[in-house]
């Protein structure tokens, strides 16, 4: 069984740290650094903007350091573009804030881009001949996994999953780095998560979209010597010799469905054929005299979640 595995990546509010220095200018002398979004990627482009709203006094001048390093460029900016380092790698950023009486306060945060990926992983099947990827369908259930700096069993933070708005694991949950969700049958399915630590700063929130695929059923002949043919029965079969092994192989269908399923079927011309194969998914058909033609139909399906389920069905010449 394959696995398509999707990854989808979101980079985490920075980690910073933030001191402040001031003099009393006779007023709320507060100065702080606002960026322009929330989440912070390696690399990154940000701008960085001083509030110095708060102070009474009238600003003079203002400068900036980067990383401990003046940037001439930025003198008596009010918002100045910068660019974020790699992870791991921490930018320091300082403003400076003079007023008219030469008196300076300071502010400073250090940015640390942390990265949060959500792999995605369908539970459904293909053949084992199959070299392309499992996808997700209607109905089926998706495995998701939050990995945190490239790291899965982070198991110290708050996890809130959810599917169209629909909470999973009935609540917020310590450690639930995992969890699973049966999509429903729109076309895209909205999969939120937050991240946050047990004090309840929120680290993170991430909202993804899954489109789920048509569950699909093709048939194959299969030779006792040599096993099953590899390309498909396409819309009829020639019935060379008495009779032919054809095995239904279903695409994309829940493998919970596929092992187990509720309701399975074979017809022949519209009549429930009585199948005496130890697979389930495998009729012998055999000759019936003459010449002509018959219509064969294969039908799985789980009848608990009907969007689980295919039918399909060809022509068989002799």
């Amino acid at each position: 069984m394959k696995y398509f595995v999707l990854i989808l990546t979101l980079f985490l509010p920075f980690t910073f740290t933030s001191a402040q220095t001031s003099l009393n200018l006779g007023g709320n002398s507060e100065l702080s650094i606002e960026f322009d979004t929330n989440y912070f990627t390696p690399f990154a482009e940000i701008t960085a903007s001083v509030n110095d709203y708060t102070q009474t006094s009238q600003t003079n001048k203002i400068y900036w350091k980067v990383d401990g390093k003046s940037v001439p460029e930025f003198n008596n900016q009010r918002s100045v573009k910068l660019n974020l380092k790699d992870l791991g790698e921490a930018t320091n950023i300082q403003v400076f804030v003079e007023n008219a009486n030469k008196q300076t306060v300071t502010a400073k945060k250090t940015i640390n881009p942390i990265y949060l990926d959500i792999i995605v992983e369908p539970q459904t099947r293909t053949p084992s001949f199959y070299k392309g990827r499992a996808l997700p369908s209607y109905g089926s259930t998706v495995n998701l996994t939050a990995m945190i700096n490239g790291n899965i069993n982070n198991t110290d933070y708050v996890y809130n999953w959810y599917l169209n708005d629909v909470h999973l694991d009935k609540g917020s949950v310590v450690g639930k780095y995992k969890t699973s969700a049966v999509l429903g049958m729109d076309d895209y399915n909205t999969v939120t998560l937050s991240i946050s630590k047990t004090t309840g700063e929120l680290l993170a929130k991430r909202v993804i979209e899954i489109a789920p695929v048509e569950s699909e059923l093709h048939f194959y002949e299969v030779n006792a010597l040599y096993g099953a043919n590899n390309i498909p029965i396409l819309n009829s079969l020639n019935l060379i010799g008495n009779s032919a092994i054809v095995r239904a192989e279903p695409y994309y269908l829940d493998i919970k469905t596929y092992n187990k399923p509720q309701y399975i079927e074979w017809k022949v011309d519209g009549v429930r054929n009585p199948n005496r194969n130890n697979n389930p998914y495998e009729v012998t058909l055999a000759r019936q005299g003459g010449s002509g033609k018959t219509e064969v139909g294969f039908h799985v399906r789980n009848l608990d979640n009907t969007l689980q389920g295919v039918e399909d069905s060809f022509i068989i010449n002799y």
